[in-house]
């Protein structure tokens, strides 16, 4: 399978693409030379009447953004591709689901809103996420690609139903972290905090995970939730409020938490078969997202691209090809 970019920035093309804002400027500027190159590169905006062209510009976006952007576009033409061979037909009310599915997710994950504010909360989500109105519908299209490619593989176990009932309706701890590269580095972790020091700046002094910016905050972790380890999920369900677990090994180092609290659910009122329902939807979409992963990477990892702008080519490379 060879997925072909070429000139993708840098040169003139027909338009269409994601990187069709990056070349619009040399068909639509008016090309004015007030550089001594601008002629030949093209002109992309003017500052006190001096012209910047786009091939600088091009390349420090490139730098910035290109590799993300880069494995969307080349993602998008596998999955086009896949979905060609398998008849698969990508309509307006399968990108309509992808939006309702992304506002449930919203929802689940604690953000209130109605129907009122939920054009808002989308434009503030695509904002955060440096997404445009093409690059958000394009990551609808490309959900519902693999979606549509991934749905057959499914299957629900009973566990995998009755995790996915705990998940929505038990209990969930809040809890403070701290990661340190040794055992006595999270000793002493340990020490400062039962000393009376605050955890906080504990963990922005001592923790090497990415919380130690917020004072080791996270979000709240289930005791059924699998992208926890084992260890810590059973520490944190063991442990007493504002207690500290003991010192957990982890992927990378010790890992120290604090619990600051136990989230009960508002009782849903549902039946218990509608809970049941609402339980196996929940675990097909895990399922799903499973699966939808997984087919990225296969794709990613069986294509041959070729890139012939030096720019998305150490783009791509520095991503790792992925």
């Amino acid at each position: 399978m060879l997925v072909s970019l070429a000139c993708l920035a840098g040169c003139a093309g027909d338009g269409g693409g994601e990187f069709d804002y990056a070349t619009r400027g040399l068909r639509e500027s008016d090309q004015r030379e007030t550089t001594a190159d601008a002629g030949s590169q093209g002109v992309a905006l003017f500052v006190n009447g001096g012209g910047v062209v786009w091939r600088g510009l091009n390349e420090r976006m490139i730098e910035r953004v290109g590799g993300a952007v880069l494995r969307e576009v080349v993602l998008e033409t596998l999955l086009e591709e896949r979905c060609r061979a398998s008849g698969i037909t990508i309509t307006d009310e399968d990108l309509a689901r992808e939006r309702r599915l992304l506002v449930e997710t919203l929802r689940d994950d604690g953000l209130a809103f109605d129907r009122a504010n939920e054009e808002a909360l989308l434009a503030t989500l695509m904002e955060r996420r440096n997404l445009g109105e093409r690059g958000f519908r394009a990551r609808l299209r490309r959900t519902a690609m693999s979606r549509a490619l991934s749905a057959g593989d499914v299957s629900l176990s009973g566990p995998a139903i009755e995790r996915a009932r705990d998940l929505r309706y038990g209990t969930r701890y809040e809890a403070l972290l701290i990661v340190t590269a040794t055992p006595a580095q999270g000793a002493e972790a340990a020490r400062r905090v039962r000393s009376g020091e605050a955890f906080d700046d504990v963990a922005r002094a001592l923790s090497t995970d990415p919380s130690s910016i917020t004072g080791g905050r996270i979000p709240p972790i289930h005791p059924a939730d699998l992208s926890w380890p084992a260890a810590v999920r059973r520490a944190v369900e063991s442990t007493q409020t504002g207690e500290l677990t003991p010192l957990i090994g982890v992927e990378g180092g010790y890992a120290l938490l604090r619990i600051e609290r136990a989230i009960t659910p508002t009782p849903s009122g549902l039946s218990e078969e509608e809970q049941r329902e609402v339980a196996v939807r929940d675990a097909r979409l895990e399922a799903e997202r499973l699966l939808m992963a997984r087919l990225a990477n296969d794709l990613l990892a069986g294509a041959d691209v070729e890139i012939r702008d030096a720019a998305l080519a150490r783009a791509w490379e520095r991503g790792g090809g992925q």
